[in-house]
């Protein structure tokens, strides 16, 4: 118990109304020390040789300030923090005036009093005991929290060098910190139509900070950014959900990513909580995916030969973009018919076949965003004024392709699998189809076994054929 009591009232002395500070001896019961104080004066304290208390000057500028009993001289410590003083907590312990504002821990906004800091009662520089408090029980017992012991109730003694320390004598068991508690990320990500958004969860162990996700594809540097938000409840929720389109609107590219999770205290006490890792987005390849992103891209071919293709998400929903594109190569004006194929070979890639002006057809093998060294088919195809490919119609897994010739025959040139030679001899599908001047694979839109094909006759009356597999 302590010897002595510090007491601030309001008094008249001399016929003047001032703020006082009187010590009263607890044994006796009679005033060992009365003082004025100024006005502006908030919690005091006192010990058997000294008094101490927090006051604000006339510009708002806070101080703590001590004085030997008995003695009018004066130590004074200006102090930097936000606040009126109201609710600063001022101790005299041993030969040192401590000072904090209590409620650290749960602000929301910095401020340097929050911390338990001490400083001699002679003068000299101030020390920082804890991080944090809640609450000071008197004798060196305080209710707090620092970065090393956590949150709990302290004792507060001179260490080995005469300087106050704070050691944990009951713990909560809550850190004081930023802490991670909980961790959910999926190693791989799809992006598929058929596959929910997918979620990345953290909980950080408090609710008063703030929370930054990202995402890196390693390959392009594109980044995706969550932005900076609240975290949610006593745990510390924070939640990243990603669409699969970068702020380009550009589809997610397969692939390895590096995410980084950036947690940062509110009120400024302990570090940010900085976690990373890595995972993979696999997305699948779509029949006309030219960039390793499982979407549907458009291919072009430009006026100097070169084949660009086109994210068309992005083409869909950009607003004011330019758009994405990614050059597979020129050279590709020797053809005068190119065509997206699919998936012909098995590499689960987009193929392209183009015909040069003597007829001879050339595959290109997708490799997800560029193309292997081409290969012959073969000779002849100029005796085709259609031609179409991309739709599985025999439902083997493999996109085939369709061929019309001048007297209006269409034939079936079913993909084998095989790299070296992509396609079987060709299949008479029938004729008649002189009437149509344009056919076009489409893929399976009907929900039928295998991909149907469209065709558009010259009254421009366009015909759906189910492809039966």
């Amino acid at each position: 118990m302590p010897d002595v009591f510090a007491l601030a009232y309001t008094g008249t002395v001399g016929g003047t109304v001032q703020r006082r500070l009187a010590v009263v001896d607890l044994a006796t019961g009679t005033i060992a020390d009365d003082r004025a104080l100024p006005a502006s004066a908030t919690d005091v304290s006192a010990s058997a040789t000294h008094v101490a208390w927090a006051e604000k000057d006339a510009q708002g500028r806070l101080s703590v300030v001590s004085a030997r009993r008995g003695e009018t001289a004066t130590v004074r410590t200006p102090l930097t923090g936000i606040g009126t003083g109201t609710g600063l907590r001022v101790d005299v312990m041993g030969d040192w005036v401590t000072y904090t504002l209590p409620g650290g821990a749960d602000a929301s906004a910095p401020n340097p009093l929050f911390a338990l800091m001490a400083r001699p009662l002679a003068g000299g520089d101030a020390v920082k005991v804890m991080d944090s408090t809640k609450a000071l029980y008197g004798s060196g017992t305080v209710q707090g929290g620092t970065l090393a012991g956590g949150e709990g109730v302290y004792r507060i003694a001179p260490g080995a060098d005469g300087r106050p320390v704070a050691t944990l004598r009951a713990s909560s068991g809550l850190a004081t910190a930023l802490t991670l508690t909980y961790e959910f990320v999926p190693t791989t990500l799809s992006f598929r139509t058929d596959a929910l958004q997918p979620t990345l969860v953290w909980h950080v162990g408090r609710n008063n900070a703030v929370a930054d996700f990202e995402l890196v594809h390693k390959a392009t540097g594109k980044r995706w950014r969550r932005g900076e938000g609240l975290v949610n409840g006593n745990i510390g929720l924070t939640a990243a959900t990603w669409d699969g389109v970068f702020p380009d609107w550009s589809a997610a590219r397969n692939g390895a990513y590096t995410w980084t999770l950036t947690a940062k205290p509110l009120n400024g006490i302990g570090p940010d909580l900085v976690r990373t890792g890595t995972l993979t987005v696999d997305s699948g390849a779509g029949p006309h995916d030219y960039s390793d992103s499982g979407a549907p891209d458009l291919l072009v071919r430009n006026d100097a030969g070169r084949l660009l293709s086109y994210d068309f998400r992005q083409i869909l929903t950009q607003y004011g973009h330019v758009s994405e594109r990614t050059d597979h190569g020129g050279g590709w004006n020797t053809y005068d018919r190119v065509l997206s194929t699919g998936d012909v070979a098995g590499s689960r890639f987009a193929d392209v076949v183009g015909r040069d002006r003597a007829g001879v057809l050339w595959y290109h093998q997708g490799t997800g965003t560029s193309f292997a060294r081409r290969i012959e088919v073969g000779g002849g195809w100029q005796t085709y004024d259609k031609i179409t490919a991309g739709s599985d119609l025999t439902g083997d897994g493999r996109a085939d392709l369709l061929a019309a010739d001048k007297t209006g025959v269409l034939w079936l040139y079913r993909s084998t699998g095989s790299t070296t030679k992509p396609f079987a001899p060709r299949v008479r599908i029938g004729g008649g189809w002189q009437m149509y001047d344009s056919i076009t694979g489409t893929g399976n839109i009907a929900g039928a076994r295998g991909g149907d094909l469209v065709a558009r006759d010259r009254d421009g009356v366009l015909w759906l054929y189910l492809g039966k597999g």
